[in-house]
């Protein structure tokens, strides 16, 4: 599918507004055909036939029934995180990121927690979104009119004290967010 104005997507999010499915997330870091469902707690899916490639003018899709069927109507957001994923080493955990600060987005991908994670963006970010791939997790979303309080990306309740250490009650800083003691990417 051709994107709009004719960019590589870099983060695709996809949602049938015709069928209860979940929502689907792919992006470039991860690779085509690793999917996150925002609205689950679900662990990453990989080669599910969702998003099978990014191109310079949009992406291709599977024949995942999620993201792609004849009798269904379906809505995708995309953005473009820049042109290149790099290796940032501005926190104490080495980050693998796409970052595109003019538009205000990055997508990064670590290892480990109890440390800091460079996002690339060079200010402050207004909103973190944040997931587990390896396991069944929340998502923990940190938002600068919050403070350090978190909400859940998948949960309907009000955002909450950060007691179980996700960003371990730091706000994110120019360079760099705090990955928790439960936090790991």
């Amino acid at each position: 599918f051709p994107s709009h104005d004719n960019f590589s997507p870099d983060l695709i999010w996809i949602k049938s507004r015709s069928a209860a499915t979940d929502h689907a997330l792919y992006d470039i870091v991860r690779g085509a055909e690793k999917r996150l469902e925002s609205n689950t707690t679900d662990a990453e899916v990989t080669s599910d036939g969702g998003v099978t490639a990014f191109n310079s003018n949009g992406f291709t899709l599977g024949t995942l029934a999620q993201v792609n069927t004849n009798a269904a109507t379906y809505v995708g957001w995309c953005w473009d995180g820049g042109g290149s994923t790099v290796s940032n080493s501005d926190g104490t955990i080495t980050s693998s990121v796409r970052a595109n600060a003019s538009a205000g987005i990055s997508v990064v991908s670590w290892t480990g927690n109890n440390g800091t994670v460079g996002h690339g963006l060079g200010v402050k970010p207004d909103l973190i979104i944040t997931k587990i791939r390896n396991s069944n997790s929340i998502w923990p979303v940190q938002h600068s009119s919050i403070g350090t309080q978190i909400l859940q990306l998948e949960s309907t309740g009000a955002a909450a004290a950060d007691t179980s250490n996700r960003f371990n009650g730091i706000a994110a800083t120019s360079s760099v967010f705090t990955a928790g003691k439960y936090l790991v990417s």
